[in-house]
């Protein structure tokens, strides 16, 4: 059996694969840990590279503008400012680095990090990179739930908020308004009326004795209000039933 043609084939195959490999071109890829950020937020990013066996050791170079063009060639011709902290040493040869973990605050508007990697010996950059981000004036949630049992109503206020702001919140018989400043006189606080302060992401949860309120038809109103953005009025409907009389007995005669 003639073995010798195959292994042949065989070995050049291989050799092709291990010089393509070995050949393959430097890459870089830019990253960011949120692509579209509340203002205020900061914006982690980093790259992945990729050198090839032409590689002589270098570094990666990151600059962030405005996404009003694309990045430039080299570092140096890009009008950006620059992000590079502390430059990560990459060794010469193919290798796979990941270089990352630096942080940025930007203001509202689109905005771009480029990234290039730059062979130190020759000063030429052999790969580069770039990613968006987005930065918006707020970004917050805020939503109502409620449960009846027996002869109360449990109320929970569920919010996020991307910046510091007030909380407002009560139950009143009218449909809810614009404008917490409107809340009426008589409607039952689930907060005080100039707003219960907020820092962060969290919760509110009340119990309320239907008693108080009385039969009819109520709203659960509440509003989010921060200095770069609002939410509401959220709302929810619930129905308090008329109590029943009780009818009196007859004694026989």
């Amino acid at each position: 059996m003639r073995t010798g043609p195959r292994i042949a084939v065989v070995c050049a195959l291989l050799s092709i694969a291990l010089c393509s490999q070995a050949r393959a071109a430097d890459t870089l890829t830019v990253f960011v840990d949120n692509p579209q950020i509340a203002l205020g937020a900061v914006t982690t990013f980093a790259a992945h590279t990729e050198a090839d066996a032409d590689f002589h050791g270098g570094h990666v170079a990151f600059k962030f503008r405005g996404a009003d063009s694309e990045c430039a060639a080299t570092p140096e011709a890009d009008p950006g400012s620059d992000a590079t902290e502390q430059p990560v040493a990459i060794g010469a040869g193919p290798r796979t680095v990941d270089v990352g973990g630096q942080q940025v605050q930007l203001d509202v508007g689109n905005w771009v990090i480029c990234g290039w990697l730059v062979d130190d010996t020759t000063g030429a950059v052999v790969a580069a990179g770039s990613t968006g981000v987005q930065v918006i004036p707020y970004r917050g949630s805020l939503s109502i739930s409620l449960k009846k049992a027996a002869r109360t109503l449990q109320v929970v206020l569920s919010y996020s908020t991307s910046e510091a702001g007030q909380l407002y919140a009560a139950i009143q018989r009218p449909e809810c308004s614009r404008n917490p400043s409107r809340i009426p006189k008589r409607a039952f606080l689930l907060v005080p009326r100039g707003g219960r302060f907020i820092g962060s992401d969290g919760g509110l949860g009340k119990t309320v004795a239907l008693g108080q309120l009385g039969s009819g038809r109520w709203h659960v109103c509440a509003w989010l209000q921060a200095d770069d953005g609002s939410l509401g009025p959220v709302s929810k409907k619930f129905s308090v039933p008329r109590a029943q009389r009780r009818r009196a007995g007859h004694a026989a005669g």
